[in-house]
């Protein structure tokens, strides 16, 4: 399989999965085209918010608005492409309000997942997820043949059941490593190496 640059390789993923012709445009204006595209960004949206999407994560320093939403409650702006707060770098208080990212501190340091429409970007995985989840919400508008239609509700699931395990897994070693990293450091430098400091 071509790696997929455009959405338009998304769409046809999806497509030849359930047994259809592929498209030359997500953007022409075609019967199928237009099917595809009334779910393709709702679609994308849902997959890159149910995980953790390593490829997806922006670490960034929030701009202040101009003006605060209280006396002691700063707004900030969020990204255009923003999706959601993954982490904040200070242990504070916040919460959205108006597409603003509101709290107390001066200063905000974000994790966060962008909204991504560039193929380029993602990960195998995250292609995979893409176009099995649009390949199940156009079955029912392109074939009448109910097997299509199980069949690719019920790889979409594998998959999707694949990709969560596969994340629960990556964040079960990340904690894993850093306990481990720390307690190397404990027992090679505390009190061993005084001439190393952290």
């Amino acid at each position: 399989m071509d790696i997929p640059s455009t959405l338009t390789d998304i769409a046809n993923l999806a497509l030849t999965s359930i047994g259809e012709d592929t498209i030359t445009s997500i953007d022409a204006e075609t019967a199928r085209a237009r099917k595809v595209r009334v779910v393709l960004y709702q679609n994308i949206r849902e997959v890159q918010r149910l995980i953790d999407w390593p490829e997806l994560r922006v670490r960034k320093t929030l701009t202040q608005h101009a003006s605060m939403l209280t006396d002691t409650i700063y707004k900030y702006l969020l990204p255009t492409n923003f999706l959601e707060v993954i982490s904040t770098d200070d242990d504070i208080n916040w919460f959205l309000q108006d597409s603003y990212f509101c709290t107390g501190s001066s200063t905000a340091d974000i994790t966060y997942k962008k909204y991504s429409q560039e193929p380029s970007e993602w990960s195998a995985d995250l292609v995979e997820m893409v176009y099995r989840k649009v390949a199940v919400s156009i079955a029912p508008l392109l074939t009448e043949n109910p097997q299509w239609m199980q069949t690719a509700s019920a790889i979409y699931d594998r998959v999707e059941q694949r990709c969560i395990t596969k994340t629960q897994n990556r964040k079960k070693n990340i904690k894993r490593y850093s306990f481990n990293s720390e307690l190397v450091h404990k027992r090679l430098y505390n009190g061993r190496y005084p001439y190393y400091s952290r």
